[in-house]
């Protein structure tokens, strides 16, 4: 997403796209992915733990 003022140069890659701050987006938008993907995880983990909890209940 874009702020408004946003400096946002392209470079011939993805990775070397940047905003005015000089962030390199493409590297903030795989630390979210792999954030996204580590909590999705942690909730897989947690259903399970549930109805391995139901299971034990029955």
């Amino acid at each position: 997403m874009e702020h408004p003022g946003a400096d946002v140069r392209f470079g011939h890659d993805l990775s070397l796209v940047q905003d005015d701050q000089g962030v390199d987006l493409a590297l903030l938008r795989a630390n979210l992915a792999m954030t996204v993907e580590e909590r999705l995880r942690e909730l897989e983990e947690r259903v399970r733990f549930v109805e391995s909890l139901r299971r034990v209940e029955r």
